[in-house]
C-alpha cells in the first residue's frame, strides 16, 4: 500500500474524523521509527503484502 493509499484509508476510515493530529500524540521514538518505514517504502524496501502472508499461511 501507498502512503497516499494508507492517507486515502485513514481518513476514509473515521479515524481522522475527530480532526486530532494522531501522530503528534505518539512518542518521538514511535514518530521517527514511522518516518523510517515510510522512507524505506518509497525507495521499494519492503516486502509485499501477498507475500507476507503466504509465509504466515503455513501456521494457520
Amino acid at each position: 500500500m501507498s502512503e497516499s493509499d494508507l492517507l486515502y484509508t485513514l481518513n476514509t476510515s473515521g479515524v481522522s474524523k475527530t480532526n486530532k493530529d494522531w501522530f503528534t500524540d505518539m512518542t518521538k521514538e514511535e514518530q521517527e521509527e514511522i518516518k523510517k518505514g515510510l522512507e524505506q517504502a518509497d525507495k521499494g524496501d519492503f516486502i509485499a503484502n501477498e507475500k507476507v502472508m503466504q509465509r504466515f499461511n503455513k501456521w494457520h
